[in-house]
């Protein structure tokens, strides 16, 4: 079973062109040019805001990505539905354990409540509740997921599982960071390695599964569950 699923990623359903096409946008034109381009137009309209920004910047990356990545998402629609409630059922609650353990030990050894990436969530939240749901529960687990799972992890799976899911879970991890590593909150460095953990998470709901929209799912529930309870506890 294992040695099929592995021939399974070798079939290319992404060519070379697409996959640099999706990396490139993601990590120069949505990373930083989007931004600008979003943030000019917004104050030419006086509607400047920070959840406005990401709404509209996530909103653009993610109907890029789905373009490039059309190959993808057409090639693995098939899947057993069975077989995917459990994989996110089992993933939804390694996420959470994972959670509560390393983001407690983390913040114990930082002494820090949260991430700033989470800070900055709940403050768009407050701002906007509709914008920043649903750029967290449906934009952000799609370009996410087609990005680190669809072509970062399945272009590396040939050299294992391990190494695919790590490499990409790291490179989840940092993103998740980036912008509060750039303002020199060098605390956030150690948050890495959650996020780094719920990335290779991911990786596993689409090694058990074989289709992007599994674990495009079960990071969309993971971010609804969290969405509720920020507006639970307003």
């Amino acid at each position: 079973m294992n040695l099929e699923k592995t021939n399974q990623f070798k079939e290319n359903l992404l060519s070379n062109k697409r996959m640099l096409g999706l990396l490139a946008w993601y990590f120069i034109g949505w990373l930083f040019l989007v931004p600008i381009v979003v943030l000019i137009i917004l104050e030419l309209t006086h509607t400047t805001s920070d959840v406005n920004l990401l709404f509209f910047t996530y909103l653009i990356g993610v109907i890029v990505a789905i373009k490039l990545a059309l190959p993808l998402l057409k090639g693995e629609t098939k899947f057993n539905a069975g077989e995917a409630f459990r994989t996110i059922l089992i993933g939804i609650g390694l996420l959470y354990l994972v959670n509560i353990i390393v983001g407690n030990l983390i913040s114990l050894l930082t002494e820090t409540n949260t991430s700033s990436n989470q800070e900055g969530v709940q403050t768009m939240f407050n701002q906007n509740m509709v914008l920043q749901a649903i750029a967290t529960v449906i934009f952000a687990p799609i370009l996410e997921e087609l990005v680190f799972r669809g072509v970062i992890f399945r272009g590396l799976r040939k050299y294992g599982f391990i190494f695919a899911a790590i490499v990409s879970g790291g490179m989840f991890g940092l993103m998740h960071v980036f912008s509060s590593l750039l303002e020199g909150n060098l605390a956030d460095f150690t948050y890495i390695i959650l996020y780094a953990l719920l990335g290779v998470i991911f990786s596993k709901m689409y090694e058990d599964t074989h289709s992007i929209y599994v674990p495009i799912i079960g990071h969309a529930f993971y971010n609804g569950l969290s969405v509720l309870a920020m507006f639970m506890l307003r």
